[in-house]
């Protein structure tokens, strides 16, 4: 490929992280594409090496050591000139029909475009990656296409992992910390803010990502939840795009299409699928089994996430889920590994187990104590609460918004009021009890610390 630099800023080299990224670095190498490999971070150095990419250590990182993506979208514009860059996550497996998706729209959009900019990318495609590291290299390629094609699954169009853009696109990017949220989809609203066509790769191939867990990368609070994630969301500023709503054409492997002559249902229509989400998930889970104790977090992990792509109820909490007993996990993850059970039953399974703290928090406080039941969240989190108590038996309780943007409307037929009519209750006898429902977990928690609420006693996540 002339004219492209591919980079990408990798983890450390260590557990399951190691194992991803040797997939990824080794498809790349098949593909023999130009690779920048940017960072310090143990095993990094060695990995550049042995896959003969060009390797840059200096990187600006934020107080934890995470990468700043503003200085690795710079040093890749650095290190040399050329006139289409490509971003890749380090856990990303490209195809040869994406890596030649890629190479031909930037060949057409630099010719279309002269002067002007443009950002081509792609919604990705999950698949577990069990055992892909052992594959002879003669088989690795192949391999992925036959996962893809068993029980692969579209992840949503807000996580984005490709972004070969024209140089100088992305100039004068805040510092997001990377591997963390909002920073992707402040990228497509930068393109969109420039004026720059987004074209979608996807009909031509498959950006293929590893299903993993959160555990050892500091965890699913680390990383959701965490002080990083949060100063991304400050700096993203609402400034944020997910694919379905920044892609203004489509590659349908010849030509770049508007999107309004785009007439592939196939791609325009691409949802995660549920039964495709619990195949990948107990493909995952049966690996993790394998390793014993130490796999338990990570079974966790798959099933959080495969709650949060089914539209069910995931604890916002990860702390919480320490108190989830290894017996139980032990027991769903069988379950979950029976593809003959309902999908219904199986989604149950894992949503109770998920669940657990937050139940036996509402049957001691709510049930037992006779305290007030109140949701402080009115967004889709809520709806998603909603539905598991009334699963569950719940079904006294009142909702506040701490927003205001759905005051005085109603939720799944529940009235929402303000987080001003909460005040006075503080002192009632009982003192209400609340749920945490919405993804600002974490400001909401200061809100209650500051009304001298505490976490386990008066309110959860």
């Amino acid at each position: 490929m002339t004219g492209l630099l591919f980079f990408t800023a990798p983890k450390a080299f260590y557990g399951h992280a190691n194992e991803l990224q040797l997939n990824a670095f080794r498809s790349w190498r098949l593909l023999d594409l130009p690779v920048l490999v940017l960072g310090n971070d143990p095993g990094v150095a060695e990995a550049a090496r042995r896959f003969g990419f060009h390797h840059q250590p200096e990187l600006k990182c934020d107080d934890d050591g995470v990468p700043l993506v503003s200085d690795v979208f710079a040093a890749a514009q650095q290190f040399r000139d050329e006139q289409v860059y490509v971003y890749l996550n380090a856990d990303i497996i490209l195809t040869l029909a994406m890596s030649m998706a890629i190479d031909g729209a930037a060949k057409i959009m630099s010719d279309m475009s002269q002067e002007n900019h443009f950002l081509l990318t792609a919604q990705r495609m999950t698949i577990a990656a069990n055992g892909l590291v052992n594959a002879p290299d003669s088989d690795f390629l192949s391999m992925v296409e036959q996962r893809v094609s068993e029980d692969g699954a579209w992840d949503g169009l807000e996580a984005i992992d490709l972004f070969a853009f024209s140089k100088g696109l992305f100039d004068n990017v805040p510092d997001f910390s990377i591997g963390r949220t909002a920073w992707d989809n402040w990228l497509l609203w930068k393109a969109r803010a420039r004026e720059a066509p987004v074209v979608d790769l996807s009909a031509a191939g498959f950006l293929v990502h590893q299903f993993h867990s959160y555990h050892g990368t500091g965890g699913w609070d680390a990383v959701w939840a965490g002080d990083a994630t949060a100063r991304n969301i400050i700096l993203a500023d609402e400034k944020r795009m997910g694919l379905d709503v920044a892609r203004t054409h489509f590659w349908d492997g010849e030509q770049v299409l508007p999107k309004q002559q785009f007439r592939s249902a196939s791609v325009q229509a691409r949802s995660v699928g549920i039964a495709r989400r619990l195949a990948l998930t107990a493909r995952f889970v049966e690996d993790a089994l394998t390793k014993g104790d130490e796999g338990l977090p990570d079974i966790l992990g798959a099933f959080q996430i495969c709650l949060q792509m089914s539209d069910r109820y995931y604890s916002l909490n990860p702390a919480s889920l320490e108190t989830i007993s290894g017996e139980a996990v032990l027991a769903t993850a069988r379950l979950a590994l029976q593809a003959e059970a309902p999908q219904t039953t199986r989604l149950n399974a894992i949503e109770d187990l998920m669940a657990t703290p937050l139940i036996s928090f509402l049957e001691q406080k709510v049930l037992v104590d006779n305290r007030p039941l109140v949701l402080w969240g009115g967004g889709g989190f809520a709806r998603r609460l909603i539905r598991l108590l009334g699963r569950r038996g719940f079904d006294q309780y009142s909702i506040v918004e701490s927003e205001n943007k759905n005051v005085n409307g109603s939720l799944l037929g529940r009235q929402v009021v303000s987080t001003e009519s909460l005040v006075p209750r503080i002192d009632s006898i009982p003192r209400p009890f609340v749920v945490i429902a919405t993804t600002e977990w974490r400001n909401v928690k200061e809100r209650l610390d500051s009304m001298d609420f505490k976490l386990g006693i008066d309110f959860a996540g």
